[in-house]
């Protein structure tokens, strides 16, 4: 199985969990792991990430706390003007 569909099953039990009090650390180590394990670009990994839950957010959900953490790792990304 590929690392974004593992990834993504386990992020779309997240976002049926709405008052697990660890849904955020849940999120965050999940999303940390698939990045990490894909560090030679991470951007390209971020944008296929957020495609994926964009696409899962379609179906229902809470993705927001799931969305607003890719977008907080995309701001992390150094910009084209650092590097």
């Amino acid at each position: 199985m590929d690392q974004l569909r593992l990834c993504m099953n386990v992020l779309r039990l997240v976002a049926r969990q709405h008052a697990d009090a660890n849904r955020q650390l849940l999120l965050q180590r999940q999303i940390n792991g698939y990045l990490r394990r894909d560090a030679a670009d991470p951007k390209a990994s971020l944008e296929r990430l957020a495609n994926a839950i964009d696409e899962e957010a379609k179906q229902g959900g809470d993705w927001d706390l799931i969305q607003a953490y890719v977008q907080a790792c995309f701001d992390k990304l150094p910009s084209a003007s650092e590097g």
